[in-house]
């Protein structure tokens, strides 16, 4: 979060984990330069954007070679940048579908 941040990219959020003795009870995603913010709690999870609250749910899918599957890279960001914050060689891998 702190290097989208500091350098003014509109795509930062902050997340928080609750633990008790290694078991996760609550989890939170906020992303306040667009207002969003993910919730997770044991069988539950929700959405919400402003005043607007929805449920979350899981896609359902079982088998990784139908799945989406999104992540974020450093190559999102520009050289100078990367330079910068001494990040080296930018490692990606893709999910093989066959």
């Amino acid at each position: 979060m702190a290097r989208a941040f500091i350098t003014g990219v509109p795509i930062w959020g902050i997340l928080i984990d609750c633990s008790h003795h290694g078991v996760a009870i609550a989890g939170i995603m906020s992303q306040p330069f667009i207002g969003e913010t993910f919730l997770g709690t044991p069988g539950r999870g929700t959405y919400q954007r402003n005043d607007q609250t929805m449920p979350l749910r899981t896609s359902g899918m079982t088998e990784l070679a139908s799945a989406r599957v999104f992540t974020t890279t450093p190559s999102l960001f520009n050289a100078p940048v990367d330079a910068a914050f001494g990040v080296g060689e930018v490692v990606a891998f893709r999910v093989d579908r066959n």
